[in-house]
C-alpha cells in the first residue's frame, strides 16, 4: 500500500535509547496531538515534554526525523493522487461545465499546490546537539 510510514529512530552515537514514555510523546505529537494531550497520554507533565524537547538530543532527533518522515508519506500519497485528480477535473470541465464551475475548479487546482514547506529542523543527533549548544550560547 503506498503512503505505508514506518518510523525509524536516528542512530545515536552513545548506547542511548528513548524510554517508552518519549515514544508514545512522539507518536502522540505525530498524530497532531498537542503537546499537552500528548504528555497526558504518555503519563508525564507538559513540563517534562518541553524539558525533553529543549534539552534531550536523542528525543528531539528523533521527533524532527518522524514529523519529516510523516510530511514525506503525505507528500507521496498526495503526489500519487494529484493525477487522478486532475483526469477528474480535466474530464468535468470537458463535458462543458458551466463556467461558475470551471472558475471553482480552477481555484481548486491552484490552492492544491503546495503552500506548507516540509520541516527542516536537524534530525540527527549530533546535528541536534549542535543545535542546543548553539542556542545555548546565543541565548
Amino acid at each position: 500500500m503506498a503512503g505505508k510510514w514506518t518510523p525509524r529512530t536516528p542512530k545515536a552515537t552513545t548506547e542511548a535509547i528513548l524510554t517508552g514514555q518519549q515514544e508514545q510523546v512522539i507518536a502522540a505529537l505525530c498524530e497532531g496531538q498537542t503537546q499537552a494531550a500528548a504528555a497526558v497520554a504518555a503519563g508525564v507533565t507538559a513540563e517534562t515534554v518541553s524539558r525533553w524537547k529543549a534539552s534531550d538530543a536523542l528525543f528531539l532527533a528523533t521527533l524532527n526525523t518522524r514529523k519529516q518522515e510523516l510530511w514525506d508519506a503525505h507528500a507521496q500519497r498526495l503526489t500519487a493522487l494529484r493525477s487522478k485528480a486532475l483526469d477528474v477535473v480535466e474530464a468535468e470541465l470537458g463535458k462543458g461545465a458551466p463556467p461558475d464551475a470551471q472558475h471553482w475548479a480552477a481555484a481548486l487546482v491552484l490552492k492544491a499546490m503546495p503552500a506548507q514547506e516540509r520541516p527542516n529542523e536537524p534530525t540527527s543527533l549530533n546535528a541536534v546537539q549542535l543545535a542546543q549548544m548553539f542556542d545555548s550560547v546565543t541565548s
